[in-house]
């Protein structure tokens, strides 16, 4: 994927993005999807982003600490509604071997791609969306517990063959590591999940369907976020439906929470 500005436009604005098909799927075909009008846009593009990254007070002083760096692939995301630019920023570290410098990640930011005017900088995209909002350092998720941080259908709304986004993040608040799992049960066979590029096989019972993903080994108070794409298939004849889906997240003991979420599909 690559972002692409408008040529010599003094605002620097977004102009579409190239993506090449990879995998078992268009590949090697490249297609450019634009951003607003021909001609025009009003999202910042990435070399706007990075400006706005720069001048903002608090990023401007922790690179002046860290000295020389560099950015990574500025990506286009979507998060909790909103265009954000992540922004990876790379570090000359010194090793022991004599005149041999590496790379490392010293940290990640985040830039609204509508306005630049919201801009974080945190050691992962979760954490600098967490500084962005205010939520840093707070937690749903009681000490000792293990639960749901927040999770939510982006959009909430879909076209029947459509994805929408299980953006899900868990938090470890316990004091030793958990290996976690989480369910996805839907009362129809019309569903479909895919995670991490491939298509999580469902169990399928006579009243449900049971989608499992093996989230792994949780540190203690870490925080994990990930986002499965979810899609549904309306039956004949229907144009509309509405389903319940319950989401249960599990430790090595047993379920620890349980969320419920309706997802439209039209």
């Amino acid at each position: 994927m690559h972002n692409s500005e408008f040529r010599d436009a003094p605002g620097r604005n977004l102009a579409g993005i190239y993506v090449m098909g990879c995998g078992d799927k268009d590949f090697g075909v490249l297609r450019f999807y634009k951003a607003g009008e021909l001609g025009f846009s009003t999202l910042l593009g990435p070399s706007a982003a990075v400006q706005a990254f720069e001048t903002n007070d608090a990023v401007r002083t922790q690179l002046q600490l860290w000295g020389a760096h560099r950015y990574g692939n500025r990506l286009l995301y979507h998060l909790g509604g909103d265009l954000f630019f992540v922004v990876p920023v790379f570090l000359e570290v010194e090793t022991s071997v004599q005149n041999i410098v590496i790379e490392k990640l010293g940290g990640v930011g985040l830039v609204d791609a509508k306005t630049g005017e919201r801009v974080a900088l945190g050691s992962n995209v979760v954490e600098a969306y967490y500084e962005m909002f205010g939520l840093l350092n707070q937690t749903t998720v009681g000490t000792g517990e293990v639960g749901f941080e927040s999770v939510i259908f982006s959009p909430v709304t879909v076209e029947s063959g459509e994805h929408s986004s299980l953006v899900t993040l868990l938090r470890n608040n316990d004091n030793v590591s958990h290996d976690l799992t989480l369910e996805m049960v839907v009362n129809a066979g019309n569903f479909s999940v895919n995670w991490h590029g491939g298509n999580v096989v469902p169990v399928e019972n006579p009243t449900n369907t049971t989608f499992t993903l093996g989230i792994g080994t949780v540190g203690p108070g870490d925080l994990y976020g990930t986002s499965p794409l979810v899609t549904a298939h309306l039956p004949t004849g229907l144009v509309v439906a509405q389903y319940l889906i319950q989401l249960i997240l599990k430790t090595e003991e047993g379920a620890v929470d349980t969320v419920s979420l309706i997802l439209t599909v039209t």
